[in-house]
């Protein structure tokens, strides 16, 4: 097991949740998307 990656989700998280950063339940998912790219352009 690598629990190192869950750490670094779990920080990220935490710092965007106590930047007011909030999400509804319906945030799309995409699997197979790159680090470095964005679903937004």
């Amino acid at each position: 097991l690598c629990t190192d990656n869950g750490a670094m989700i779990a920080m990220s998280g935490l710092v965007n949740y106590r930047n007011g950063r909030r999400d509804d339940w319906d945030l799309d998912v995409i699997p197979s998307l790159r680090i470095g790219t964005s679903s937004l352009v």
